[in-house]
């Protein structure tokens, strides 16, 4: 939970930042790759997520949060990677699959296809509607 939604920037810099720089330099010392889960609250520090040198952000919400996409690319592309694209209850919860198939099209779109891997932000819920998964796998594999 070290995202806006709950510190405010300076209280990131400050207490949260310190020991995330920690353990990511002790994961890539061990040789392995660190993913950094935010959903929401990304904006406020994003010129922080800048200098952390993890490797993939993962499962940012697209929809909630009033997250700008693509401004979170632009800042990060050079240096990280991408998991998410899809709102897990805005897009997976939607009554019509056509809203999948264009979050998919759109986080593409976005993202483009190089570090990038298409998932959702929350996860895959039992009770999503099957044929919005349907319609984001199958949209996924018309375009990877």
């Amino acid at each position: 939970y070290e995202s806006t939604d709950y510190w405010n920037p300076g209280l990131y810099e400050r207490f949260a930042y310190p020991l995330v720089e920690s353990e990511i330099s002790k994961a890539h010392a061990a040789n392995t790759p660190v993913q950094y889960l935010i959903v929401t609250g990304i904006m406020g520090i994003l010129d922080q997520l800048g200098d952390l040198d993890f490797d993939m952000l993962i499962q940012m919400e697209p929809v909630l949060g009033n997250q700008d996409m693509r401004s979170i690319v632009a800042r990060l592309e050079d240096s990280k990677s991408f998991h998410g694209g899809v709102s897990a209850p805005m897009h997976l919860g939607a009554k019509d699959p056509s809203v999948v198939r264009e979050a998919v099209r759109n986080a593409f779109d976005t993202f483009g296809h190089r570090g990038f891997m298409l998932g959702c932000s929350a996860g895959i819920r039992p009770y999503f509607p099957w044929a919005n998964v349907a319609a984001m796998i199958d949209t996924w594999q018309a375009l990877r």
